[in-house]
């Protein structure tokens, strides 16, 4: 469920994390606020580390699907 997916930290500056117990992700990706895709990323694990070193600092949508084709989406926040 929804609720077992962690994002953190939110505001992130270089790393965002993922954590999903008992979930199996198979995709993340993540758009702008305007629905441009930033970036994609497959996943193999649990637990995910993504780099937004080089992402502008702003808003938003990190969305992932898991293994059951079911749809995860949460907004974060880029700081300076």
């Amino acid at each position: 469920s929804i609720e077992s997916l962690k994002l953190y930290p939110n505001p992130a500056k270089e790393y965002l994390f993922l954590d999903f117990p008992g979930i199996h992700l198979i995709e993340i990706k993540i758009f702008d606020l305007q629905g441009k895709v930033i970036s994609i990323q497959e996943n193999r694990s649990q637990f995910t580390r993504i780099d937004i070193s080089n992402v502008t600092s702003g808003l938003y949508i990190i969305q992932s699907i898991d293994d059951n084709g079911t749809v995860y989406s949460q907004k974060f926040q880029i700081a300076q």
